[in-house]
Order: structure tokens, then sequence, then C-alpha cells
């Protein structure tokens, strides 16, 4: 009997436990329920809805929780007191006003409705980069520029005319009568026009009147039409009078004036027979024109290739120029003939290594001799010389390489590892690497006027 009683309290405690944990259960779960269905409310602005969802979730669970389990293992952030003043900052308009039903009076039924259509606002703008709608001005054209806003389809005009609107802008230039003059820019599409006027008002410039003192008269003349050229040149002589400001150019060259004489000597081209003078002074204008004969009594040798001093490599050389002047020349160079055609020589010499003094003689049948001597320089191969050799080995770091280059004409660019560097006037340079345990390739390169190239690889180790 007695484990009877113990039986039957026992099954009591389990029926009481079981009920106790559905309703905690089922509470968790509605408030949970409840919750979301306020943010849900909260986040569309329905406060009233959110307030009371927000009122039932905390009759159930009255405390916030940072984790509060819902359903399953699965737990969420449960905070509706604090969502609850949020909402109250929020919506205050909304919660503590209540909204009145706003009554329409009925229509009348003698008078009927008549709906007045709004007054059409342009869509359309035209602005002008004007401070004003003045203009003044002493220029013939006046620049008008400006902006166009609104509608696609709109048209400007000036006057009557179409203006051309690239991108919403428009530039154009119009005349500008002496005086006062209007114009008119009419902006317009299908519903709606603008117009603007802009009053110009040119001024006409007043001449100054310079008083001038009676110019005198310009005078040139020449001493000769007929001037002798020997070789490539010839004087030109003459006199000017007119006052000290006048400008005189010989075959398009500023020439200067020594009291009221002129003397030039001009290097003339290959069959140029004629030369102008002109000289002005105060608008005036002379212009005289003189021939040019060659001198046929004057002996001269002109060489035109090579020049003095020119430096090669070649074996042999070239020699060309031009005999002027005397019958019967004979050119004769190292104890040889030099055949001529039309005054004109060509001849190939042989050079030697070093300086090479080339002589040329001319003799004509009075007896005349004439000599003229160029000199050319066969230069040495372009090479690059390293003087601790092309494999270099080194217990130091930092390591010095000293040579010299042979063969250079002219100016000569040298370049070590890429760096341009510079050498002395015999050849000799120094410059300084890095060495390193492993086998460095230094690339060396030389180049000259005459674009002649060489390059040289040398290698460093360090031990």
């Amino acid at each position: 009997m007695h484990n009877f009683k113990l039986l039957n309290a026992f099954f009591l405690f389990l029926l009481f436990f079981y009920t106790q944990v559905n309703f905690a259960a089922g509470s968790t779960k509605d408030a949970v329920r409840f919750y979301k269905q306020g943010l849900a409310a909260m986040k569309a602005d329905r406060c009233q809805q959110a307030k009371r969802k927000f009122n039932q979730a905390i009759a159930l669970i009255p405390n916030d929780n940072r984790r509060l389990r819902g359903f399953g293992r699965t737990t969420i952030k449960y905070f509706p007191n604090a969502k609850l003043r949020q909402l109250k900052t929020r919506c205050r308009s909304t919660t503590q006003i209540a909204k009145t039903p706003i009554v329409k009076p009925e229509p009348k039924a003698n008078k009927p409705t008549i709906i007045t259509p709004k007054p059409y606002q342009p869509q359309i703008r035209l602005v002008l980069n004007l401070d004003q709608n003045n203009i003044n001005t002493k220029k013939n054209t006046v620049k008008i520029s400006g902006s166009v806003k609104g509608a696609k389809n709109s048209r400007l005009t000036i006057d009557g005319a179409p203006v051309r609107v690239n991108y919403g802008r428009f530039s154009l230039e119009i005349d500008a009568p002496v005086g006062y003059s209007n114009v008119t820019l009419v902006l317009a599409d299908s519903r709606s026009k603008i117009t603007k006027k802009i009053r110009i008002h040119r001024t006409q410039k007043i001449a100054r009147q310079v008083s001038r003192s009676p110019s005198t008269s310009l005078k040139l003349s020449v001493d000769s039409n007929i001037f002798l050229a020997v070789g490539e040149q010839v004087t030109i002589s003459g006199k000017i009078s007119g006052g000290s400001r006048i400008k005189l150019w010989i075959d398009g060259r500023k020439t200067r004036i020594q009291g009221n004489r002129f003397n030039k000597t001009l290097n003339i081209t290959n069959g140029q027979r004629r030369i102008t003078i002109k000289a002005s002074l105060n608008g005036q204008t002379k212009t005289k024109r003189v021939f040019i004969k060659a001198d046929t009594n004057s002996l001269l040798l002109t060489i035109t290739k090579p020049t003095e001093g020119y430096q090669t490599r070649d074996k042999n050389v070239i020699i060309k120029g031009y005999l002027s002047g005397g019958r019967n020349a004979i050119l004769m160079h190292a104890g040889q003939k030099v055949s001529l055609h039309n005054g004109q020589f060509k001849q190939k010499i042989k050079l030697k290594r070093g300086e090479n003094r080339l002589q040329f003689f001319v003799k004509d049948n009075q007896g005349r001799l004439l000599q003229k001597t160029v000199n050319v320089e066969r230069v040495k191969p372009l090479r690059i010389v390293i003087a601790q050799g092309d494999y270099i080995i080194s217990r130091y770091k930092k390591v010095k390489i000293s040579g010299r280059v042979e063969g250079v004409i002219g100016v000569a660019i040298l370049k070590i590892a890429g760096n341009a560097i510079l050498y002395k006037e015999d050849g000799a340079f120094k410059y300084q690497l890095t060495a390193s345990s492993k086998e460095k390739k230094i690339r060396i390169s030389l180049k000259d006027k005459s674009k002649t190239k060489v390059e040289k690889i040398i290698r460093i180790v360090r031990e």
C-alpha cells in the first residue's frame, strides 16, 4: 500500500514537470514569433502593429536576452524592450497623434466642377556668356556664345538664321555695323519660346593725324650691271641715298650701308647668273638686277670634297673639285696628270696610315702656277682595349678597370654596363665595377661620329 502511494506521487510529479516544460517551450516559441513580426512591421514603418507585437513578446518573455534559444539548437538576439524604445523615438508622431478622418465635402448638384489645367512651365533655357545685354566694341565683328538647356528638339535662331548647337553649346561671330544695332536670339520648341535681345554699339576708330616731314626720294645705283665672279665668290658694290633709315638687301641678305655706299661679297651657287638688290624707305621701294660673269682670266682651283682635316678609315679617298679660269690649264697630283671634264675633276687617291698631305698643282699656257693642299687623316680601326684583359679575377668586391679607345672619328659615346662615361683626349678611361662570387658579364660599347659601333664583353669573378 505504501509503495502504491509513492508510485502515484511520482506519476503526478512527472505529469506536472511535463506540462511546465511544454508551456515554457510554447511561450518561448510564441515570443520569438511575435518579436520577428514586430521587427518586420518596424522595417515597413507600421508603428502600431510593431508596438503591439513587441508588447505581446514582452508579455511572454519580459527580459532581453543576447542569446535566446529558439527552435531546436538555434539562438537569436532577443531585444524587444530596446526595439520598443527605438520605435517610440522613430514613430513619435505616429504613436502620439491619432489620425482624424478626412471628410470630403459633397459636391453641389447645381454647379458642375470645372478643372482648370496648370500653366505650362517651359522646359528650355537659354544662357548667354555676357555680363549684360549691351555690348560696346570697336571691332568689325562680335562673338556671341552661350548654352542651351532643356528639350532636345529645340531650335535656336539669330535674326531668323539657324544657329548650330553642339552638346548644348553654341558660339558664332556676327558683323557689327558702325552705330547701334539689335540682335534677337530665339529658342523655341513645340510648346514654348524664349527670346533674348542684345544691343550692340560699335564706335568708329578715329585715325590720328601724325605730322610727317616731307619724305626724300630713294635713289639706288650700282657700279656695274655685270660683275665678275672669282671662283664661287662675287663682290657687289654701289651707291644709295635718301636718308639714314634705308634698308638694303642683296640676294635676300641684309646688307650694311656705310655712308652712301655698300659693298657685299657673296658666295654664289653653281650656275647662278643673276642677283637682285632691293632697297626700301618709308614705303618706297627700289630694285636693281645685276648679272654675274665668270672671270676667265683668274686662275682658281676649288676642292669641294673632302674638306680640310677629313678623317676616314678607308684605304682610299675620292677627291672632287673644279678648275676655273686660264686656258689649256693642266692639273697635276703626285707627278701624275688629273683629267678634267668641263673644268671638273674626280680622282681616287690611296692613303697611308696617319696624316696625308694631298697637293695639287695647276699650270696654264701663260705660265701661271697655282698650288692647293688638303690634309686627310686615315685613322686606326675603332676598338676598345682593356688593360686587365677580358677575364678579371679579383679578391675585392669593388673592381677598377682601365683601358683606352682607338680609332675614334669626331666625338664618340662610350658606355659600360649601360652607363655613359667620359674618356680623355688620348682615349684613356677608368671605371669601377662590383664583383660577386658568380661570374658576371659586362658589356662595353663604343660609337663615334661616323656611326661605326663596336662592342666588347668582359667577365668579372670574385675569389
